[in-house]
């Protein structure tokens, strides 16, 4: 896992992909848009979202932002359960909802993603068995000649899937050009995520055009490179037939 991490007197600042977390000692304000993990001597005892200011006694803010596909309620609600179900004995400082269903499978991505990162960082979260809803994928050779077709969001491409790591994405390719923007007009992690993409393949773009064959590792870099993200990308490769990737791959 390549992270960039910055270590300050009472706060560490740590980037993965579109993940930026901030473990702060002294935190001078609760920021918007963010999920917080309170702790207390290490141990995880809260949770909350947006800036609301916490019952529990805590020590230790870990605020968490990335550019978030679903409502914020909806990753406090998973990391809840997830903690929960871990034994963890954690507040929650906010209301209870149902998660819909497709949401599970990068809501589980992104809560074991972080909980790697701090586990690593002496804040123990509990590795817990994948939720039996998550959704997994799995390649075969048979799926390895067809071509997935991409329309979405200005973006338009065709893939083929021919390694269980390699996705090609065919020349002629063409890439969303303007990205989203936060609230205060800045760029989010996703869209610098998409931005460093296509910079390290600069000589194979003119124009917002691929220019050549390129290979990705999964569908998910592919969906940044084309549209900066923001939406299942196993549901927008789809075959002649309209029928998607998700479809072909799922493991049920």
């Amino acid at each position: 896992m390549d992270l960039q991490v910055s270590i300050e007197k009472n706060e560490i600042n740590i980037i993965h992909q579109n993940i930026m977390i901030s473990i702060s000692s002294n935190p001078s304000n609760i920021p918007l848009n963010h999920l917080l993990l309170y702790t207390k001597n290490r141990q995880l005892n809260g949770i909350g979202i947006d800036n609301h200011q916490p019952s529990v006694d805590f020590d230790t803010l870990i605020t968490i932002s990335c550019d978030f596909d679903f409502p914020l309620a909806d990753y406090g609600e998973f990391f809840y359960q997830q903690l929960t179900d871990a034994k963890l004995t954690i507040a929650r400082e906010f209301p209870a909802k149902k998660i819909p269903q497709n949401y599970i499978n990068q809501l589980d991505d992104f809560y074991e993603s972080v909980a790697t990162i701090l586990t690593a960082f002496g804040y123990p979260m509990k590795k817990i068995k994948k939720a039996p809803a998550k959704a997994q994928h799995r390649w075969r050779k048979e799926i390895s000649t067809v071509e997935f077709f991409i329309d979405y969001n200005e973006a338009k491409g065709t893939a083929i899937w021919q390694k269980r790591k390699e996705l090609k994405l065919l020349a002629g390719a063409t890439l969303k050009k303007e990205p989203p923007l936060n609230k205060d007009g800045s760029l989010g992690f996703a869209a610098k995520f998409t931005q460093s993409l296509r910079a390290e393949h600069a000589k194979q773009i003119k124009n917002f055009t691929t220019t050549e064959d390129i290979i990705f590792k999964s569908v998910n870099e592919i969906g940044n490179f084309l549209y900066f993200a923001g939406t299942n990308s196993w549901l927008i490769l789809k075959d002649v037939n309209g029928k998607t990737i998700d479809d072909y791959t799922l493991v049920k």
